[in-house]
């Protein structure tokens, strides 16, 4: 038998400056066990999933957050059956993204 690892967050950066026009925010998810193709994982923000999330590697994801997030929301990364999270790692409000390492 084999098991595999629950994915790791870690880091959560978001990078799209222009939330405030185009409704929703871009973040790159950093950490492990992500899986070892591109249809193994999925990332959601709270309790909505990324209208996408695209992925770079074992070690990070592109996600595409839903619009109007305005508080600190928990990132979980489902890769598999396995699901990883963090507290507290993305936040943006409408006008003035951050990211929270």
């Amino acid at each position: 038998a084999f098991s595999f690892d629950a994915p790791a967050v870690e880091r959560v950066v978001v990078s799209n400056r222009n939330s405030a026009t185009v409704g929703s925010a871009s973040l790159t998810v950093h950490g492990g066990n992500f899986g070892t193709v591109r249809v193994s994982a999925a990332t959601r923000i709270g309790h909505s999933a990324c209208e996408a999330t695209m992925w770079y590697s074992d070690t990070s994801l592109f996600c595409v957050a839903a619009r109007g997030m305005r508080a600190e929301r928990r990132v979980a990364v489902t890769a598999g059956v396995m699901v990883g999270t963090v507290t507290q790692a993305a936040a943006y409000a409408a006008s003035l993204p951050v990211s929270i390492d």
